[in-house]
């Protein structure tokens, strides 16, 4: 499954994988910086889509963590020829959007679970959302609109969190799979939820 987890710089999504080891997850990181705590979790490093999915035969661990796949799309604009200002952008969609399809072929292929970290944008008439580079996507569809569960991490004087329901944001879970619309924003927790969820399904249909 894909998770789409949104929010602004420093609203806690890299920290939400404080409580994963390197037995849990691989991360996929597309800007060489430290993690925000203490963690045996190794990131791999490229801003580029078509090597990053070239790394997806390499991972073994049962999560996959794309943080952040705005800043892969953004570098993109550097990356490319410049062969006109709209080419550029629409070569930028199909990067994007190849590069979500792979993501779903390894998680069907594995059973494994996908989180791709997001920037946050604020549109008016939308409410935040998922940052896009390219209004290629924005002008056709939502980005939110491919997942099923969407996160959006925010954080204020007592905390960071993530949330499921606001009306101002494009956030949303099924029904039933969380027991609140707000949460701390742990990974592990959530990750767990989702098997859960999902399991109970399949063992519902045997």
């Amino acid at each position: 499954m894909l998770i789409l987890v949104f929010g602004k710089s420093g609203a806690g999504k890299t920290t939400s994988l404080r409580n994963l080891t390197a037995k849990d997850v691989c991360l996929i990181g597309a800007i060489k910086k430290p993690l925000p705590f203490k963690s045996d979790i190794k990131c791999r490093y490229t801003d580029n889509f078509k090597e990053a999915t070239l790394l997806l035969d390499k991972v073994t661990t049962p999560i996959l963590v794309i943080d952040d796949i705005q800043f892969m799309s953004a570098n993109q604009y550097y990356n490319l020829p410049d062969s006109g200002y709209g080419a550029k952008y629409v070569q930028m969609g199909k990067d994007l959007m190849n590069f979500i399809k792979a993501l779903a072929q390894w998680s069907e292929k594995t059973g494994g679970n996908v989180y791709l970290f997001w920037h946050e944008d604020y549109i008016e008439g939308q409410g935040y959302k998922a940052k896009v580079e390219t209004t290629a996507i924005d002008k056709h569809q939502s980005i939110e609109g491919y997942f099923t569960l969407v996160l959006r991490a925010f954080n204020d004087k007592n905390g960071y969190y993530f949330e499921t329901y606001n009306p101002l944001a494009t956030c949303k879970a099924p029904m039933g799979m969380f027991e609140t619309t707000q949460m701390d924003n742990d990974l592990k927790m959530v990750n767990e939820k989702v098997i859960a969820f999902y399991k109970s399904d399949t063992e519902s249909d045997k």
